[in-house]
């Protein structure tokens, strides 16, 4: 969503008989990319969405100034939208949470053949406040013979602010604990199918996705 700001100016002029008069002038400024309003987080952290305005205070990511890692890169289907770095800062497989309209999303992008092509996860931002709602991508990309081959393979999610860490949970019974930062984490699965993700919230309790 662009805003065009308009910039009035009021002209007071004094004549010789003391009469007042006002003048607005009404000028037109060129189209802007809406930015980005936060305030401290735990009170509220609202951002500007192409339709509306979202409440995104579960993820104090946004409350952050923008950082040149936070910026998409050039291709990116979601470009338009106000997006943060999430997860690690460096590695193989990038992540941003983007506002794109009235969703809050997560893309990827990087080396890995399946972090090719900017995968992506959205749900709503009310949803998403809950507890009990994490929001993952999960993708991976065949070696030859059709077999995931490391690092193909990965999970990516979003998590609200207060969450330290998720353990992603494979079906052969074993689990990896991944760091969140920025609210956000990536896990290379080497090859392995998940089963859950789990996670707590800042209250204690225990969920399972």
């Amino acid at each position: 969503m662009t805003h065009r700001p308009r910039l009035i100016a009021t002209l007071v002029l004094a004549g010789a008989a003391a009469v007042l008069a006002l003048l607005l002038l009404t000028l037109s400024g060129s189209a802007r990319s809406a930015p980005t309003r936060a305030t401290n987080h735990a009170q509220s952290a609202e951002v500007a969405g192409s339709a509306t305005t979202l409440n995104v205070s579960e993820f104090g990511v946004f409350s952050h100034i923008s950082q040149p890692t936070d910026v998409l890169p050039s291709g990116s289907p979601y470009g338009a939208g106000t997006s943060r770095r999430i997860g690690p800062a460096t590695g193989p497989i990038g992540a941003w949470a983007v506002l794109n309209g009235d969703q809050l999303c997560i893309t990827v992008q990087g080396s890995p053949l399946a972090a090719q092509g900017w995968p992506a996860a959205c749900n709503s931002p009310s949803e998403l406040a809950k507890p009990d709602q994490l929001l993952t991508l999960e993708a991976g990309a065949s070696g030859p013979g059709g077999t995931p081959r490391p690092p193909l393979a990965f999970i990516a999610g979003l998590v609200p602010d207060g969450v330290r860490t998720v353990t992603v949970v494979y079906k052969d019974g074993t689990g990896v604990a991944a760091p969140v930062t920025n609210n956000g984490f990536v896990v290379n699965t080497d090859g392995k199918a998940t089963s859950a993700v789990k996670w707590s919230s800042p209250d204690g309790a225990t969920h399972t996705e």
